[in-house]
């Protein structure tokens, strides 16, 4: 890997650039699947509109062969026969109608697609998206999270970008949405902002997923974190930097009389460092279990 910023080689296990100082962000672009459920529409089988034709065919061709010799002798009789026939073949077209309606061939998957759609609607239907971090993605991810999971639909919250077809980052990510389990290992996107499923735009399926608002929130405060330390932990090492160019530059009084100072700036760099690297391992943790 080279640096984004400097162009300098770097080793995969690099948190920070050695030459500018850059952040490495060796994250994955997704932590685990998230494949796409069909958008085919369920399928319901209808009854048949054609039984009745099927029936008065083969009711016409029986009374053919009962009835035929004798409408060939004349028979005057044979007219109420084949009235009385047409009658039967009529009831039982009848009875066999309004028994043959087919059961649905929906599947459990289809099924809870269906509750995800529904429950979108219902939500976004008593809930107002506003901007400036008063009521928007984040807080309708969750309470969404919230409604399909009292469904009995297993759901995470994702974040992400669905608008850049690039690498997924951290820094790129700047909305919230869910995923439901529709079935085993196969998800369904849902805008919560919107009141919709999306089958058709693959960047709903990329980015980093979190088990449950706990987590979530815990990721919130932990990038905070995270970012504040990290520029605490740069500041105080390119500080610590100039101190060390000024001691090798000074003679050997001045050095001595700097030494104490310098013993407190290195020993309050590697404690910024420790603290930057605890909050580092904690949030990669957090992101590639959710």
């Amino acid at each position: 890997m080279f640096c984004s910023n400097c162009g300098n080689e770097l080793n995969n296990s690099d948190k920070f650039c050695s030459i500018c100082g850059q952040p490495i962000d060796n994250s994955a672009e997704s932590k685990k699947p998230f494949i796409r459920i069909s958008d085919e529409k369920p399928v319901q089988e209808k009854k048949d509109s054609n039984i009745w034709s099927v029936i008065t065919v083969i009711s016409l061709i029986g009374l053919a062969l009962i009835y035929g010799p004798a409408f060939m002798d004349g028979i005057s009789s044979d007219s109420n026969s084949v009235d009385d026939a047409s009658s039967s073949s009529v009831s039982l077209s009848n009875s066999y109608s309004s028994d043959n309606t087919a059961p649905s061939t929906m599947s459990q998957e289809e099924k809870n697609a269906q509750i995800c759609e529904q429950a979108a609607k219902d939500y976004y239907s008593t809930h107002t998206y506003t901007e400036n971090d008063v009521f928007d993605c984040d807080n309708m991810a969750q309470d969404l999270w919230n409604i399909l999971e009292t469904k009995g639909i297993n759901s995470e919250i994702m974040i992400g970008n669905v608008d850049s077809f690039g690498p997924v980052t951290l820094e790129d990510c700047n909305h919230a949405w869910v995923i439901a389990e529709v079935s085993s290992n196969t998800w369904l996107a849902i805008e919560c902002t919107g009141g919709y499923v999306v089958y058709d735009n693959d960047l709903y399926y990329r980015g980093f997923s979190f088990n449950n608002p706990k987590n979530y929130q815990r990721f919130l405060d932990l990038y905070g974190d995270w970012e504040y330390q990290y520029q605490d932990y740069e500041n105080y090492r390119e500080y610590y930097n100039e101190l060390v160019e000024i001691y090798n530059a000074a003679n050997y009084l001045e050095q001595v009389g700097m030494e104490s100072g310098m013993t407190v700036a290195r020993n309050t760099l590697e404690e910024k460092e420790r603290i930057f690297q605890r909050t580092d391992a904690e949030l990669d943790a957090l992101l590639e279990y959710g």
